[in-house]
């Protein structure tokens, strides 16, 4: 790996935007809550829909000044604003990191140290110190800045100011470069979507990304197996629903166009019902005032002009079978 700086600088941000950061890494190594290794390969290969300035993300940089400047009340110390990443080469692809600030002077001692702002409401997340996408983002700064500490200043529920220290972890820097090593080389340049996650957006993705076929998809092994499992141990599956969607979401992704599969005791359904037509009271009104009232001859005319079809999802139906063909 190398420092950016003997990079070409007309590449600077192509390349950033190619690369892995900081609010990654998390997701990828499986331990973010909003945010799955699905969502950060759609953004890297362009596929993502941009995302929208919103009030929690005007309100969380508000928040970050007002904890920039409690930070240096407390510590008398000065918190330069990022305005730089913190970048490693590695191969075809980038690690980087934009913290929220660098903090120097601290207490005088000459040393500069990560700082990172967060807001939360989550009281239960923070009971026992930063939770663990925290603790990966934060990691990932350390690794490639080389710097002693990160210190985060925490705004808890907007009512409660809190700080915490994270040391380096070596170990956890050689997990963390292995997988995104192996992401961005078998998924984001290979072009070949991870396996879903049983999130959300993950079911999202898959509802749109394959048509449908009336076609049996042959299901690997694996597959099969995690399929009969969720069959005989439906019960227990419940009380884990994200481990029977990811089953789900993978059966899904092998499936892809096809409307079908089967594995030794179950079978698979995914398939688009007939749209849907509904009555638009609205539109119903409107046809009606053109058309002049209600008269025998113009009822049907009217209701076939008033209602709207709209297409359906694929729905994903698994159940058992004595025999599955």
């Amino acid at each position: 790996m190398k420092n950016l700086s003997t990079y070409p600088a007309d590449q600077f941000h192509q390349r950033r935007m190619k690369g892995i950061g900081g609010s990654d890494i998390s997701a990828i190594m499986g331990v973010n809550p909003w945010k799955s290794p699905l969502d950060v390969y759609l953004d890297k290969v362009g596929e993502s829909e941009p995302l929208q300035d919103n009030f929690p993300m005007r309100l969380g940089r508000a928040m970050e000044v007002t904890l920039r400047e409690s930070f240096a009340e407390l510590h008398e110390s000065f918190i330069e604003h990022s305005t730089d990443d913190l970048m490693m080469i590695f191969e075809d692809g980038i690690f980087y990191h934009h913290p929220d600030g660098v903090i120097e002077n601290l207490l005088s001692s000459g040393l500069s140290l990560l700082w990172e702002a967060k807001s939360s409401s989550r009281y239960g997340a923070w009971k026992v110190g930063p939770p663990p996408e925290v603790i990966a983002q934060c990691q990932w700064g350390l690794m490639i800045s080389e710097l002693p500490k990160c210190v985060v200043s925490l705004s808890l529920g907007s009512r409660e100011y809190r700080e915490f220290e994270i040391l380096p972890d070596k170990s956890m820097w050689a997990e963390m470069a292995m997988a995104a090593s192996k992401f961005w080389e078998c998924n984001v340049l290979l072009h070949d979507p991870p396996d879903p996650s049983g999130s959300d957006s993950d079911r999202v993705w898959l509802d749109e990304a394959f048509d449908e076929s009336e076609t049996v998809a042959p299901l690997s092994p694996t597959l099969v197996e995690l399929g009969a499992r969720r069959i005989s141990e439906d019960t227990i599956l419940k009380e884990y629903q994200g481990l029977r969607d990811e089953t789900d979401q993978m059966i899904m992704k092998e499936m892809g166009d096809h409307s079908a599969a089967a594995g030794d005791n179950f079978k698979v359904i995914w398939k688009r019902p007939k749209d849907r037509k509904t009555l638009d009271k609205k539109l119903l009104r409107e046809v009606m005032f053109y058309e002049g009232g209600l008269s025998e001859g113009k009822i049907d005319n009217i209701m076939e002009q008033a209602t709207v079809e709209s297409e359906q999802k694929r729905r994903f139906l698994f159940k058992e079978v004595d025999n599955a063909s």
